[in-house]
This record gives C-alpha cells, structure tokens and sequence, in this order.
C-alpha cells in the first residue's frame, strides 16, 4: 500500500511541475529564463511522471511480496 501513495504524490508533483512550466500568455514562465532551466526542467518533469507512473504500476500489477 505505501508504494501507491509514493506513486501517487511523485505522480501530483510531476503534474504540478509540468502545469508550472506552461507558458502564460505573456510568453515563457519567468524561470525559464534562466539559462539551465530549459535543459534541466523538462527531464525533471519527466523523470517525475515517469517514476510515480512506474510506482503506480508495480503497486497494482507486481508480483505479492
């Protein structure tokens, strides 16, 4: 059971991350102007979704421990 809650909140950051990062419509959000930040956000992000995702699916589909 705990393993789905850790994929459930790496799962809702990576969604918070990623609606963070959407552009306003004044242009791109005010941290990616950094010069790192769009090299570094969207694997970060990814890395997020991914991970909660992968925790999601072996907590519901792995093998009984």
């Amino acid at each position: 059971m705990p393993d789905i809650i850790i994929g459930l909140i790496l799962f809702a950051v990576g969604v918070v991350l990623f609606a963070i990062g959407l552009p306003k419509k004044s242009g791109r959000p005010q941290f990616m102007e950094l010069h790192v930040a769009p090299m570094l956000y969207p694997p970060l992000v990814l890395i997020f979704l991914i991970s909660g995702l992968a925790e999601i699916i072996t907590a519901l589909f792995g093998a009984a421990r």
